[in-house]
């Protein structure tokens, strides 16, 4: 409930936006070190000057502007006039029934656009009007429902209620069982139901999409003493409920995947078999829960994909594997991709819409490039696939190795590693023992050759030379800047290719721009640009990392050197604060 008011408070503001889209090109906000204001686009004249607002809506359809004053929510015009005073915690925009719902101090009712009183502040929340006509309330823990004169068309007595944004049905709860009301609060069912039906989005039209609806295709799905059935509009039973051991949601083709037996099938909104009931699953998961229009079945061990008309897209097929890859753009549609193996090990695309987009014929596929770009291992050599644009590019290399966020791809030719672009055509040639985009800057490599590093860009120019022993790309919490080692010593080097500390340090850790690194011997500590922070004096230095860090307390950080053989406690000052550390001190520095 709490999702679908949120839905319908944005949409119902951008519809504001766009009714009144000739007052906002005359008008615009403005806004500076957190308040707002308007300016008239003409004159360039300042109609609500800064430094009184908190926040201001855009005009409404009526020019009401609902604007946030010293932590209290009134409506103004745009000559800042009052026209509905600043008492309210919380306020909304105003409805298409003329409401809008407000809060003063923990009682929630709602006003009209002449700020009057039309539902009395006497409920612990108030929610949105939807398209029943009616709003959600809760008082004193219980639940009901009001319409826009305040009247209750279902008394705030219940233990729980429920309505989609589209449908005219209500659901009530009273006990442990729920009951079907009509708008009008008559009750159309007993209490017999083991919750409310599911709500499903209805398929968006624009931008905003429509609302939730419990029916898809003139069904909606209820259980009932923990069997599962199908009811029309009518509440007459489409589907008998307990013929299937279990039900999954509605798709917006008004198809459910149904199990019997231990056996998948899938049947439609009339409880009509239209998949055999016969595989041994049946998926159509994709990330973070969504539900796919395609779907996954199995067999004795087998796979198929299956498009949204229940067509099998690899045609008499069978599959070893099916890995989804998200969506793609194309011709403002979203197409979902698939990662297919057959038993045969060879590789291919199959796209949601029922297309071979790569043949199911590949030693090897990888989508790459936000998923725009396949790369395509045939007969022992890498080809690149544009998903856009339908086009194949040969390449001189043999193996995949990684993709950049620049869209860069890395190759690997003869066990050396070079560059390509979307279009095949080598960048930097397989020359090299090893190649990894460096981070946050993926122009940049860090390469490998005869054994030595360094860093060099897309068209080859050398930015670090290659002359180090190792260099460091960035990691969480390490420094921007690369730390490099030459001869068994390290220093930093910029990402420009500066060398900011020179390789004359071992022993090199870093922390929140400490560098702790010792010199013939002794242990100090440096910053980025090799000034000293700690004087080189100490025979051991141990610190923990997580106090540079997640010092939520925010603690004196102290680190453990001995000198001379005695064990201290320092500050990152090189203050003294303890001497004569004990063993069992000493143990708890070097700790992560």
């Amino acid at each position: 409930m709490r999702v679908a008011l949120l839905f319908i408070l944005i949409f119902l503001s951008e519809l504001c936006l766009s009714q009144v889209q000739n007052k906002t090109e005359i008008y615009s906000r403005i806004s500076e070190n957190d308040y707002w204001g308007y300016v008239d686009n003409r004159t360039k004249e300042i109609k609500i000057p800064l430094g009184k607002y908190k926040f201001m809506n855009p005009l409404d359809q009526e020019n009401m502007i609902l604007a946030k004053k010293d932590d209290k929510e009134g409506y103004i015009d745009i000559n800042d006039n009052i026209l509905i005073p600043f008492i309210y915690n919380d306020l909304s925009v105003f409805s298409d029934n003329g409401l809008a719902i407000a809060q003063i101090k923990d009682k929630f009712g709602a006003i009209n656009r002449k700020g009057e009183v039309v539902i009395p502040f006497i409920y612990d929340r108030l929610n949105y009007f939807y398209k029943s006509g009616l709003a959600v309330i809760i008082k004193n823990g219980k639940y009901g429902f009001v319409d826009k004169t305040g009247k209750e068309i279902v008394s705030s007595i219940y233990n729980s209620v429920d309505q989609s944004m589209n449908d005219s049905i209500l659901f009530v709860k009273n006990k442990e069982k729920w009951a079907i009301f009509n708008n009008e609060g008559k009750q159309l069912t007993d209490y017999i139901f083991d919750n409310h039906a599911e709500e499903v989005i209805v398929k968006p039209k624009n931008s905003f999409g429509n609302g939730t609806t419990y029916f898809i295709d003139g069904s909606m799905k209820l259980s009932k003493n923990g069997k599962i059935g199908f009811l029309d509009k009518n509440l007459k039973e489409v589907l008998e409920f307990g013929k299937y051991d279990n039900i999954l949601i509605f798709n917006q083709k008004g198809l459910a995947i149904v199990e019997d037996k231990s056996k998948y099938g899938i049947i439609n909104s009339k409880g009509q078999i239209v998949l055999d009931i016969i595989y041994d699953s049946i998926s159509n998961d994709g990330f973070y829960g969504n539900k796919l229009e395609t779907y996954v079945i199995k067999k004795e061990g087998k796979l198929k994909l299956l498009s949204k008309d229940l067509i099998s897209i690899s045609g008499d097929k069978w599959l070893k594997s099916i890995n989804f890859r998200e969506a793609v753009v194309e011709n403002d549609q979203y197409i979902l991709l698939f990662e297919v193996e057959d038993f045969n090990k060879k590789k291919g695309i199959l796209t949601s819409d029922g297309r071979e987009l790569v043949k199911i014929e590949n030693e090897d596929v990888f989508l790459v490039n936000e998923n725009k770009i396949a790369v395509i291992k045939k007969n022992k050599k890498i080809y690149l696939f544009n998903i856009i644009q339908k086009t194949l590019s040969n390449t001189e290399f043999t193996n995949y190795y990684h993709s950049t966020d620049e869209g860069f791809i890395i190759l690997k030719k003869n066990k050396l590693f070079g560059v390509v672009d979307t279009l095949g055509i080598t960048k930097i040639p397989p020359i090299y023992g090893a190649i990894e985009a460096v981070y946050n800057r993926q122009n940049n490599f860090i390469v490998k050759k005869n054994k030595k590093f360094g860093i060099i860009d897309i068209n080859q120019k050398i930015i670090v030379p290659i002359e180090y022993s190792s260099i460091s790309n960035w990691v969480e919490y390490g420094p921007e800047e690369h730390i490099v080692t030459k001869n068994g010593l390290s220093g930093l080097i910029t990402r420009e290719g500066e060398v900011s500390i020179p390789c004359i340090y071992k022993d090199f850790s870093y922390a929140n721009g400490y560098f702790f690194v010792s010199k013939q011997n002794k242990f100090g500590a440096v910053d980025k640009s090799n000034n000293q922070l700690i004087p080189f004096e100490y025979d051991e230095l141990k610190f923990n990392w997580s106090d540079f860090y997640f010092n939520y307390e925010n603690k004196p950080i102290t680190i453990a050197v001995i000198k001379k053989g005695e064990r201290m406690l320092i500050d990152l000052k090189n203050n003294i604060i303890k001497t004569n550390l004990s063993q069992e001190e000493w143990d708890k520095f070097g700790l992560y």
